[in-house]
């Protein structure tokens, strides 16, 4: 009894021990003392490992200190403890699981979950995050209707219904849920611009022009708190629009942890430069189609590749070859931004290369942790991060003249061709008859094989026209989906053009593409938003391609590789120019036939499809790069040689 006595009263001691940890982490807590009110919760815990607020408060606090994998373990320890402590424990566990990329086992921590377990509305958003994530739009679906149920007018729940229909390609219904949640919220610019690049993907352009002013109005006051900008790429606003846009998606990052010695470390003076890509595109995917053979050019004597994968292995023979095109390629996709900085920090990277930007899946976090001397924007974005994460921005004289210097907040490096690389090992098959791809055999066909939306009604006007003016013409298109399709059909009723002038081609692999592209008689591009591989494409191929070069580097690409291609005569510098051009193509069959000649000839000749020429060009980038980074000098605009 004594015993049992004296244990009683050792734990009492414990557990008022414990509260008083407990109690003086909380007061440090409130003051900002974050690291002090960390080790007073270890305390706590340590005293009394069986109480779940205890945990909770060191779970929370470790999230606040970035101490990920401590927060987590502390969150699961709460959780296991005390089932009533689910929904805060599970979001803060949740929370750290999402900033490793682990968005699977998130989904399984929620779904371990008992069925009579209260669910916040927190946790549902996080919840609808991670099946996001986890590839699991369906179900993300059900779990952002849960959210919008405890919570009908939370604008965020709305917003992520949004992320998971056009997960699903239900552009429309994506687009209104992306604008009730900017109707609930107002500030909330990133729904109405999301909801506007939906809609483009549907072709619903009834408010398009209202819409794209409104959110220029809002980037020029300047009263934006988040912005996503991709999505304003291929609407029709200036180029302070989407810098504006860039540098507000960018201050996301701007408070995290930033490694501040970065720059007073030299690029390594001895030895291979070390070069280090990151992107979640080493598969089968258009970036690779283009980046391929240049990453095996590489001269491996001088340079050292390392690529920094976040993506899954798709098992394709692009994946494949994409490994053996490097001397290491590292796994980062179960890291989160701070360990893969780290990682390549601790690799000696000198020029760390982003091929993603603000595209689909990008980890700009790592850049903005500055784990090498110098960072690079190269081919995946179109445009400016908006930020002091990268130095310097890759382009070309066409893309990036010193004029356009501006719109960046990089250090433009100039190639002295064409920026983009090209894959000149690829094979080309043989024509497919227009008989076989339901196209006219004597029409004269207008192709268009961008993504639909890049499409805005005054290209479509454009071409709506030339299909009046041309007898017998029709456009070939590629629209995302029958809602595309079917509106595409409605707006070129209104425009007095026949369902049966327009002609719809299916996705197809990359070589069965490149065959029917030889049976159009040209491409009709986009703009603001160009061609880009699909530019690339069509030029493998040998059809001309006419193009506006505009005002933004995302619409000057087209006009870039036809310049590199050497016929400059297809670039316009309007609309009324481009016209004139198709035009003119479509009544001299004998100048098309020539200009398929001369492309083709290019294709051999020409500097476009040179994978060994532009390894050395961009080579030589990188070693300007490196001197200047070498001598202790502040990266610089880099310019092309004038003779190049």
């Amino acid at each position: 009894m004594q015993r049992q006595a004296h244990a009683a009263a050792a734990a009492q001691t414990r557990r008022g021990h414990a509260h008083g940890h407990w109690r003086r982490g909380v007061e440090l807590k409130g003051r900002g003392e974050d690291e002090q009110a960390f080790a007073a919760f270890r305390q706590a815990v340590a005293s009394d490992p069986d109480d779940s607020v205890y945990w909770l408060n060191l779970a929370h606090t470790a999230a606040r200190l970035a101490r990920h994998d401590e927060a987590l373990a502390a969150a699961r320890r709460a959780l296991a403890i005390d089932p009533a402590a689910v929904a805060p424990a599970c979001e803060i566990a949740v929370e750290q699981l999402l900033r490793s990329h682990r968005c699977r086992e998130a989904v399984e921590l929620v779904d371990a979950l008992p069925a009579e377990a209260t669910k916040s509305r927190d946790l549902h958003v996080l919840y609808v995050t991670a099946l996001l994530g986890a590839a699991e739009p369906r179900r993300a679906v059900d779990a952002a209707m849960a959210a919008i149920g405890a919570d009908l007018a939370f604008a965020r729940s709305h917003y992520l219904l949004g992320c998971a229909l056009s997960d699903l390609q239900l552009h429309e219904e994506a687009a209104e849920a992306f604008r009730t949640a900017w109707l609930l919220e107002p500030t909330m610019l990133e729904a109405l611009e999301m909801s506007v690049h939906r809609r483009q993907h549907a072709c619903r352009w009834e408010t398009f022009e209202a819409d794209v002013r409104t959110i220029e109005r809002a980037h020029a006051h300047g009263d934006v708190a988040r912005s996503v900008p991709f999505a304003l790429m291929a609407m029709p606003v200036d180029a302070p629009t989407q810098r504006h846009s860039a540098a507000v998606h960018a201050r996301i990052y701007s408070g995290r942890q930033v490694d501040r010695d970065s720059r007073r470390r030299r690029v390594r003076a001895q030895g291979p430069l070390r070069i280090g890509y990151v992107s979640n595109d080493f598969a089968r995917h258009a970036t690779m189609q283009l980046l391929i053979e240049m990453l095996e050019r590489h001269d491996r004597s001088a340079f050292e590749i390392v690529l920094y994968s976040y993506a899954r292995d798709d098992g394709s023979p692009m994946r494949r070859r994409t490994e053996a095109a490097c001397h290491r390629f590292v796994d980062i996709s179960q890291i989160d931004d701070e360990r893969a900085a780290a990682a390549m920090r601790a690799d000696g990277i000198d020029i760390l290369v982003d091929l993603k930007g603000y595209t689909s899946g990008a980890r700009i976090g790592i850049f903005g942790r500055r784990p090498a001397p110098l960072q690079v924007g190269f081919l995946g974005y179109p445009g400016t991060c908006g930020s002091h994460h990268l130095d310097y921005f890759i382009g070309d004289p066409v893309t990036t003249p010193p004029e356009m210097a501006p719109q960046f907040t990089e250090k433009i490096a100039q190639m002295p061709r064409c920026y983009q690389p090209n894959d000149g090992t690829r094979a080309l098959p043989a024509a497919v008859a227009r008989s076989l791809l339901g196209l006219p055999e004597a029409a004269f066909v207008m192709c268009c094989f961008n993504q639909i939306y890049k499409l805005t009604p005054a290209v479509f006007d454009v071409w709506c026209a030339l299909l009046r003016d041309i007898p017998g013409s029709v456009l070939w298109l590629m629209p995302s989906g029958e809602q595309a399709a079917r509106n595409l059909r409605r707006e070129a009723a209104a425009r007095g053009i026949g369902p049966e002038r327009l002609v719809y081609a299916p996705p197809l692999p990359l070589e069965r593409h490149l065959a029917r592209l030889q049976a159009a008689d040209v491409f009709v591009d986009t703009t603001p938003c160009a061609a880009h591989t699909t530019a690339s494409d069509a030029l493998w191929a040998g059809l001309p391609l006419v193009t506006v070069c505009g005002e933004t580097f995302a619409s000057r690409v087209a006009a870039s590789l036809l310049t590199a291609q050497g016929v400059p005569e297809l670039v316009a510098g309007d609309l009324d120019g481009y016209a004139r051009i198709v035009r003119e193509l479509a009544a001299e069959p004998a100048r098309r036939a020539a200009l398929r000649e001369r492309i083709a000839h290019a294709r051999s000749e020409g500097p476009l499809f040179q994978g060994a020429r532009f390894a050395r060009d961009l080579e030589a980038l990188y070693l300007r790069m490196a001197e200047r980074a070498r001598a202790g000098l502040a990266p610089e605009h880099l310019w092309a040689a004038a003779s190049a």
